[in-house]
């Protein structure tokens, strides 16, 4: 019996542990900026995190690669409900990159076929960071943004923008060729 509750003790010791380093710093700073609002789909936080949780210490190890030629559409997702702008990757992987929104409700940004854990992203577009919180509540990896977040008007004057996973790996990239006029169209249909 005392074995196990050894056992016990030593597994919970265990993630705090390893809860050092910058992307933990990062995660905090998210989390204290999500403790200070609203809410996540709230001005005040993502102001709070654009502000305070990005720098140097938060900056992912990856590089950034070559923009994708491939440009950005928009319309009504299949679901006949959901308009979507994004695009699928050029290399037929069936992933891809969209922003999406229900008239009168939801509106999010979607890592489409991305296998990765939920939680902290670095979102960069044109090597320059913001940190995203990620979640799975959708069925695939969503992350909650109003149609009137100013994290759209970056992607939609940007060039290229790459993804990093909370573990800090590099997964993906996407151009943002036509970005602005079809994020644009698509808040449009949301009425935002």
């Amino acid at each position: 019996m005392k074995r196990l509750g050894f056992l016990a003790l030593m597994l919970w010791a265990l993630p705090a542990m390893a809860q050092d380093g910058s992307e933990w710093d990062l995660q905090r700073c998210v989390w204290s900026c999500l403790a200070n609002s609203p809410g996540a789909q709230s001005a005040i936080y993502h102001q709070c995190v654009s502000r305070h949780c990005t720098g140097p210490q938060y900056q992912p190890q990856a590089v950034t690669p070559a923009p994708v030629a491939q440009g950005w559409s928009a319309g009504m997702a299949a679901d006949g409900k959901t308009w979507s702008a994004g695009l699928a990757a050029a290399d037929g992987s069936g992933q891809g990159l969209y922003f999406q929104c229900i008239p009168g409700r939801d509106s999010y940004l979607m890592l489409y076929g991305l296998k990765a854990r939920e939680g902290v992203f670095q979102i960069s577009i044109d090597g320059r960071a913001y940190p995203l919180v990620f979640h799975g509540r959708r069925g695939e990896l969503t992350s909650d943004l109003p149609a009137s977040a100013p994290f759209l008007n970056l992607l939609g004057q940007g060039r290229v923008i790459a993804i990093v996973d909370p573990d800090g790996a590099y997964r993906a990239s996407y151009g943002l060729l036509n970005a602005h006029g079809a994020i644009w169209q698509v808040r449009a249909a949301c009425g935002t």
